[in-house]
């Protein structure tokens, strides 16, 4: 009968500590209620414009499409200049609406512009996220005079011994080359582009150097993709010669870097490493280089 006796005030006590639990005191606060037109922006990728542009657009979508509806937008971070409409307009039936922004006249090539525009709360949905963002756009805007000069064959030899297409950029503004997206084929990660100067010469007038995005000196970059458990590999620039006559074979012993024209191909001379160390040296090629104009 003690046992029983203890078990039913036992019971009883647990009780009042979970009714107590629940009073009127407790610290609950309910969750923001979900727009009722779940209004998000299509895209949240940077923006683009290409040379001659004067705007770019913003596309927003929502989930409930019957009548019209106008969405205010919040204007959190725009470079002085810059025209962003009031509201966006949903026409009756659409999911979709476009909002068009016009930069400045004097917006700078290649140079990027933080952009942040908000839709209120009320016309969203809480509880959609992309890219981190429920009802935020944030985003780098640039303006690119780069244009296509060359198309190639990416041999790389140093880690996979695959070989891919890539297309050749440049931009007048900058004198820079670029190849966006260098190594995607091996990991599948963009937003890794290769950048380097040069002077189209030829033998030992010839001057070929890898650069940073807005022209200056690189000592080193991120590849973009990860080597087994060792992480991000990076490369740097390695030729000790831009001297197409010191080229012998492939395996470049001399260590040039630069354009060799009598087989139509890039020598690239990278150091790749990773945060435990160098791997070392090693020559790579963009081979059956044929320029646009040619």
């Amino acid at each position: 009968m003690r046992i029983d006796k203890l078990f039913v005030v036992g019971a009883l006590f647990v009780g009042a500590l979970s009714l107590a639990s629940c009073s009127d005191d407790d610290d609950y606060t309910p969750g923001a209620a979900a727009g009722a037109n779940d209004v998000t922006f299509q895209s949240y990728s940077n923006p683009v414009m290409a040379k001659t542009a004067t705007t770019f657009d913003v596309v927003l979508n929502r989930h409930t499409t019957s009548g019209t509806l106008t969405v205010p937008v919040e204007k959190v971070s725009v470079p002085e200049g810059w025209t962003v409409p009031e509201n966006v307009d949903f026409a009756a039936g659409d999911s979709l609406a476009t909002l068009t922004v016009t930069p400045s006249s004097d917006m700078k090539l290649n140079s990027d512009y933080d952009f942040v525009i908000r839709i209120p709360e009320s016309y969203t949905n809480s509880y959609k996220k992309n890219n981190g963002e429920v009802n935020t756009y944030k985003v780098e805007v640039v303006k690119e005079d780069y244009e296509t000069v060359a198309t190639g064959t990416y041999d790389e030899e140093f880690f996979t011994g695959t070989q891919w297409p890539v297309t050749i950029e440049y931009s007048p503004a900058l004198d820079v080359y670029r190849i966006k997206n260098l190594f995607e084929s091996i990991d599948g990660v963009s937003g890794y582009n290769f950048f380097f100067k040069w002077n189209k010469e030829t033998g030992d007038k010839q001057e070929f150097e890898m650069v940073n995005s807005d022209g200056s000196e690189a000592s080193k970059v991120q590849a973009g993709f990860s080597y087994q458990t060792y992480g991000m590999v990076s490369y740097a620039w390695a030729a000790e010669t831009n001297d197409e006559s010191k080229y012998v074979d492939d395996v470049n012993k001399n260590t040039f870097g630069g354009y060799l024209s009598a087989s139509k191909m890039f020598v690239l001379v990278w150091n790749h490493s990773v945060s435990a160390g160098s791997f070392g040296a090693g020559t790579d090629f963009i081979r059956d280089v044929k320029f646009v104009n040619n």
